[in-house]
């Protein structure tokens, strides 16, 4: 991997956030903003910030190994002894050495690599700790904005208190309304105002909450969180992009990378070092004391091995050894933390995103009941009771719908801080942070097999029941257990297409008779049928005669033709006669008026029609 200097790289950098530190406070109108100053701000950042410098000149201290080392001493000294023929002198020297490292076992190279890992684990931790402000920043962005519609919310449910007291007051003093209705208004009032007060203070500590974690108040106005859909489709698959991306995971796996180099490094005890080595020396005097200039040249190679450290070189290689297993349980550990993490905001978020469409149409269903009730009341067809519990049921209707929608972007917002993906999705992490690449260090590719399994523990827990298997969950079936080849609705009720259908009875008659033939009779049974199918159905039945006859005779025959079917499908066929009614035309809606048996004929008859809806499911897939 190649190695960086960090300060060059990144100066401009620093010098922006510096900039940015120190320029005047200003409130934050988004949630991109909001996230951008706390990050600019937090010392936990910065902190961050400096350690992954520190880390940068740790990689350039290693490097200097591969580099010549020159060292110039200096001095003047004075020296006694009791030998030679000059017991006395003193004199100055100067010394110029130059050692340049040939082979030291791949200990530099080794430390280089320790220390370019360790510099990613810092800038790892950078982005970990920028996520996890970030997260905070926006947790608190939507803490503030939630909390002023609350207040917004508790504000509208009081004024719509003060309202019916002052319409149940003045009835009152119209003499109209009981006191004690003035009394029960003064009372429910007075919880309004207590509510409004404790998201009132509930606003102030929100507000101070995002004055502490961002730096400045927040704005007076606040825009809307918008999170593009960026959450992949199952919590297997944010497990699995998590363990690509993931800041904190990432750095657990350059720990283990540079533990693997540091017991490299300790390998090179065990090996020589070669090391080119010139000096230059001066001094004037001589071994013996002899007032003389002296000049010195020296090169050579210099190869030195340890055969002995009483037992220190196997004790640091073991300890090499152990702390590799330490990162490795460290990244485990990381792991399952992160695992954990996604799985419940993960799941927070889904269960929110399906319970806003119920508590939606609760808060809908409330708001038509209370303006009903309110209007009953006017005109004296609803207590005050039902009024004012109508109000209440809104207000905690509304409540829990604005606080599930505000939870549910928090969750969103977790999940992507857990799979570290939150400063990308907000748009800050290209403008803040350096990439790898401007690290000189390229992505590991991380294998899921070497990771902690990504584990849908919700769907191990067999809560989603659809025992009808018609994608609607028991929970939210309206109609369980309906047929397998029914389409349903989203409440899981069959959906059924609606035909009209008619079914006509035409029953002839001989002259001057009302005794039906039997070859009638299949007719009038498939009739009785029909009323059997379509049991919501009723029928008249018309009787009617030809125009032979005096017109008083023909009303009375015609009624007793219509009630002799009327019988026959009470007595025989079993059908409830509350749903047959007879009537007797008479010759005054005759077929044919000639004056022939074929006429006759035609005119002697009974006619019934029924019409009913035909429901028939539609199956799945039409």
């Amino acid at each position: 991997m190649r190695a960086v200097n960090s300060l060059k790289v990144f100066q401009s950098v620093l010098f922006i956030i510096l900039i940015a530190i120190a320029a005047p406070s200003y409130s934050a109108a988004t949630v991109q903003e909001a996230a951008k100053i706390a990050i600019e701000k937090n010392p936990d950042v910065l902190a961050k910030w400096y350690e992954f410098l520190a880390a940068g000149e740790n990689v350039n201290a290693a490097r200097a190994g591969y580099k010549p080392s020159v060292d110039g001493s200096v001095g003047y000294q004075y020296q006694k002894q009791d030998y030679g023929f000059i017991r006395e002198y003193d004199g100055a020297y100067a010394r110029l050495t130059l050692t340049q490292m040939l082979y030291d076992g791949s200990r530099t190279r080794s430390e280089v690599n320790r220390f370019s890992n360790f510099q990613l684990v810092a800038y790892f931790n950078l982005l970990e700790t920028a996520e996890n402000v970030a997260l905070e920043a926006f947790r608190a962005y939507q803490d503030v904005l939630a909390q002023r519609k609350l207040v917004a919310l508790a504000q509208n449910n009081l004024n719509k208190h003060f309202e019916v007291y002052r319409q149940i007051e003045s009835s009152a003093k119209a003499g109209v309304a009981k006191l004690a209705d003035l009394e029960q208004i003064s009372g429910r009032v007075s919880l309004a105002q207590s509510n409004l007060i404790t998201e009132t203070s509930n606003l102030h500590d929100v507000t101070t909450r995002y004055l502490r974690i961002v730096g400045v108040l927040p704005s007076e106005v606040m825009n809307d969180v918008v999170i593009p859909d960026a959450l992949p489709d199952t919590v297997s698959q944010a497990l699995l992009q998590a363990y690509q991306v993931s800041p904190a995971y990432h750095a657990a796996l350059r720990n283990i990378k540079a533990a693997e180099f540091a017991a490299q490094a300790e390998k090179s005890n065990f090996k020589p070092t070669v090391n080119l080595v010139g000096s230059y020396g001066f001094q004037n005097y001589s071994d013996i004391g002899v007032q003389t200039d002296q000049n010195e040249a020296r090169v050579g190679i210099e190869l030195k091995y340890n055969f002995y450290s009483g037992g220190r070189n196997s004790a640091t290689l073991k300890r090499a050894y152990a702390e590799i297993n330490l990162a490795q349980e460290l990244r485990d550990q990381a792991c399952l933390n992160i695992r954990q993490t996604i799985q419940v905001a993960y799941n927070d978020g889904s269960k929110l995103f399906e319970q806003l469409p119920l508590l939606n149409q609760h808060r809908l269903s409330s708001d038509k009941v209370r303006t009903a009730y309110k209007q009953q009341f006017d005109i004296g067809q609803r207590s005050l009771l039902d009024v004012l519990d109508s109000e209440n049921e809104f207000f905690q209707a509304s409540r829990a719908y604005l606080a599930a929608n505000f939870s549910l972007s928090v969750a969103n917002a977790r999940t992507l801080a857990g799979m570290g993906s939150l400063l990308n999705t907000l748009g800050l992490a290209s403008s803040t942070w350096p990439s790898l690449t401007d690290l000189g260090a390229e992505k590991l590719t991380v294998d899921p097999a070497t990771a902690c399994p990504a584990i849908d523990v919700y769907s191990s827990l067999q809560m989603d029941n659809d025992a009808d298997n018609d994608s609607v969950k028991d929970a939210a079936d309206y109609c369980p257990n309906t047929p397998e080849t029914d389409k349903v609705d989203e409440k899981g009720c069959s959906i059924f297409t609606e035909t009209m259908v008619n079914f006509t009875l035409d029953v002839k008659f001989g002259h001057n008779s009302s005794d039906i033939s039997e070859q009638n009779l299949p007719d009038i049974a498939n009739f009785a049928a029909f009323l059997q199918r379509y049991p919501n159905t009723n029928t008249e039945i018309q009787g009617h005669t030809s125009l032979q006859g005096a017109s008083w005779y023909n009303d009375i025959l015609s009624q007793q033709r219509a009630d002799a079917v009327k019988e026959l499908l009470v007595t025989k066929f079993g059908i409830d006669e509350g749903r047959i009614a007879t009537k007797g035309y008479g010759s005054s809606q005759v077929l044919s008026k000639a004056d022939t048996d074929a006429a006759h004929n035609l005119n002697r008859r009974i006619e019934a029609i029924v019409r009913a809806k035909d429901e028939s499911s539609v199956r799945r897939g039409e």
